[in-house]
């Protein structure tokens, strides 16, 4: 919904710059200067009120009011300093959801046994792969690829995909994530259970996804 208003509101907007001069050389009642100021007002509420309800914009993550700055995080560390286990991998946050203000989130997945993700897709996200070490298999809609260290892949939001760790060698591939939504909640939480997601649509839905199969099967050495 926010984006639609977005987009009214700065179409509308534009359209009142370039027509104020001609809207106010008409006279007070003027239809198209009532409707124009009518809507504009109108759009100026909605969007105020979705300011002042941070969840609107950003699904739940509020965002500070303070300019990004760099930093620089080492290979195999965690933006944090912080280690969460997902079972069959570990996942260190390189770019949070508040260093971008809700823009982008990346991880890197070091995986030490085969296996991936259910299949899903993600209501507001695009995501991009790029292995480093090992070798993956991804799917996007129907189609199959098998990345090496150096391959990557984009997958455009609302469409079904899954991936998982094939090789026989420790693997590594890192994910990014416009915008990043509630990604970062939903992965701190599978790091409490230490395990990959359940096969449950309720919990996937309550973080702006949808469980649509099972994860990819993988030949275990």
């Amino acid at each position: 919904m926010h984006r639609t208003v977005l987009d009214k509101f700065f179409r509308l907007a534009f359209r009142q710059s370039l027509y104020g001069t001609w809207a106010h050389a008409h006279a007070p009642g003027s239809p198209s200067a009532e409707g124009m100021s009518a809507g504009m007002t109108s759009l100026l509420a909605e969007f105020g009120e979705m300011r002042n309800e941070p969840s609107q914009l950003f699904r739940g993550e509020i965002m500070p009011d303070t300019p990004m700055r760099a930093f620089w995080v080492a290979r195999g560390d965690d933006r944090f300093g912080e280690h969460h286990s997902l079972g069959i991998g570990v996942l260190s946050f390189k770019v949070s959801t508040k260093d971008s203000h809700g823009a982008l989130l990346v991880i890197e997945l070091a995986h030490h046994e085969k296996g991936g993700p259910a299949r899903h897709f993600h209501n507001e996200q695009d995501e991009w792969f790029y292995v480093v070490e090992g070798e993956y298999v991804i799917e996007v809609g129907q189609e199959r690829f098998r990345l090496k260290p150096g391959d990557s892949l984009f997958a455009p939001r609302k469409v079904p995909h899954a991936w998982a760790y094939v090789g026989d060698q420790p693997g590594r591939i890192v994910i990014a994530l416009t915008p990043a939504g509630q990604l970062e909640a939903f992965l701190r939480e599978l790091s409490k259970a230490n395990a990959m997601a359940p096969q449950d649509p309720a919990f996937w839905r309550a973080y702006g996804m949808e469980l649509v199969g099972p994860p990819l099967a993988v030949v275990r050495s």
